[in-house]
């Protein structure tokens, strides 16, 4: 998966937020509120991206266990009784 790069992005959209921030905060010259919103947003946006990531992964295992079959399960025809698992 690509945890590792959404880590990444996270780490830079923090330290690109604490810049921007920091920027404003000491008067820089050409430094904007904007710039400081929008790494908050980019910063914000963080979680949901991850959790799309997770969505689209099961969705895709989903996928191959419907193409691989029943994924181990057994069929119960109606009417046949259960049997029980050993345990």
């Amino acid at each position: 998966m690509q945890t590792s790069s959404h880590r990444s992005r996270s780490a830079r959209a923090s330290e690109s937020y604490r810049l921007s921030d920091l920027r404003l905060k000491q008067g820089a010259p050409g430094a904007r509120w904007s710039e400081v919103v929008q790494s908050a947003a980019r910063l914000e946006a963080g979680p949901f991206q991850l959790y799309m990531l997770l969505v689209r992964y099961n969705k895709a295992q989903v996928r191959c266990l419907l193409l691989a079959g029943t994924g181990g399960v057994r069929q119960v025809s109606p009417g046949e009784p259960e049997r029980k698992r050993p345990e």
